[in-house]
């Protein structure tokens, strides 16, 4: 009769192991492609390019800083500043750009737009855009990145509180530039820090209070000329070329239009990894 029990226990414990079994390898499967599918998602969002480190960032704004006023103006978005400055490029002369890791040096010039048909004009432009990563010598990294992920800096929350620490002053804004149900989702109780970080504003590299810094245009903003007479209008301050206000796809918009999935795109992975530790404690306790 022991024996029977015995028997009966055991494979009452075993059947119970197997279920537990079954239902952690549903929950690792579920993990998996769920995780995948968030990867997924995140990537199509946005090219991702390597992450920058501090130091990559430093040179891309001193690579940023070899191009003149005319340069700014001229080029189009295609092969603007801070497209060629994000795959390696700096200004070397008129119309020549130089790369800081493999010393090519690739020339940018088209025709005026007037002595050409738009079409002609528009395949110069594709060809130019094309050599920005093609004209690389083969072993460059350059040539074989994408260049600086630009979204990878978009952390809203992170330039809110660099900005709040930094003390930067505060001045009227502009009415109605960002949409009230944007800084809703944020929670934040500075709205000119708030705002000015999802215009893609940060605190000065000069360790100005009074000053703030586009790192991906380049562009340095005196607060100091602003009043209630004057308001300040935090994307209209960037250059035209920059990536933030671009008309097709603006990087404030699109970054600040997903934080709130970012936020919950993390809650059926988390609730996953709960689930499978409690199995986990429950197939292997004494």
């Amino acid at each position: 009769m022991k024996r029977k029990a015995s028997t009966s226990v055991y494979e009452a414990q075993s059947e119970q192991g197997n279920v537990l079994l079954k239902s952690l390898k549903k929950s690792v499967s579920d993990f998996i492609v769920e995780n995948e599918e968030s990867r997924a998602k995140s990537k199509s969002r946005r090219s991702i390019g390597i992450d920058p480190t501090e130091d990559c960032w430093v040179k891309y704004r001193e690579r940023l800083e070899s191009y003149t006023v005319s340069s700014k103006l001229n080029k189009p978005k295609e092969i603007s500043p801070s497209a060629c400055a994000k795959h390696g490029w700096r200004l070397s002369g008129d119309d020549f750009l130089t790369c800081d890791e493999c010393q090519t040096v690739l020339c940018t010039s088209v025709p005026a737009i007037t002595n050409t048909s738009t079409r002609l004009w528009n395949s110069f432009i594709r060809n130019i855009q094309r050599k920005l990563t093609d004209a690389h010598d083969n072993a460059c990294s350059f040539r074989t990145n994408k260049g600086l992920n630009l979204y990878s800096t978009y952390d809203i929350v992170d330039r809110y509180n660099q900005l709040k620490q930094k003390g930067v002053t505060p001045v009227p804004l502009a009415p109605d530039v960002i949409d009230a149900k944007y800084l809703e989702d944020f929670h934040l109780d500075d709205e000119f820090c708030l705002v000015s970080a999802i215009c893609g504003w940060m605190p000065s590299q000069k360790e100005y209070a009074e000053r703030m810094d586009c790192v991906l245009c380049g562009r340095s903003l005196c607060l100091l000329v602003f009043s209630n007479e004057n308001r300040l209008n935090l994307l209209e301050q960037h250059h035209s070329f920059c990536p933030i206000i671009d008309k097709d796809l603006p990087l404030w918009k699109t970054c600040v239009e997903q934080y709130p999935t970012r936020k919950k795109n993390s809650g059926p992975v988390s609730a996953n990894i709960s689930r499978v530790k409690h199995m986990l404690k429950s197939l292997f306790k004494k």
